[in-house]
């Protein structure tokens, strides 16, 4: 539950965080103007917001990779568990590349 009035974050923006990161925040009164922020950008932390947009990046890179690489290479793949080997993620065989994605944002 949250109570009000609660400030909500979103990143980039004009203030400057700790690790070179820039944000940008607003407060919201009530539930209906948490929803709205919400649904565009805006999240409950810094810490939420900076994992949105490391996410964000990581996927885009991965969706870019996939639309390099033709049918036959599996490069995107092995990206994939090399970034994963380095943060200490487990995944098998069975890992799908999708969810690998998802690990790897949420570890960073």
């Amino acid at each position: 539950m949250t109570d009000f009035p609660t400030m909500v974050y979103r990143v980039p923006g004009s203030h400057r965080a700790t690790g070179g990161k820039t944000f940008d925040y607003r407060g919201v009164d009530d539930a209906v103007a948490l929803k709205d922020a919400l649904a565009g950008g805006w999240r409950l932390s810094l810490k939420e917001a900076i994992a949105g947009v490391k996410a964000a990046a990581i996927i885009a890179e991965v969706i870019e990779a996939n639309e390099a690489i033709d049918d036959v290479s599996a490069a995107t793949r092995d990206e994939l568990e090399q970034k994963a080997k380095e943060l200490g993620i487990g995944f098998n065989s069975r890992t799908s590349d999708a969810v690998l994605a998802q690990r790897i944002a949420g570890a960073i």
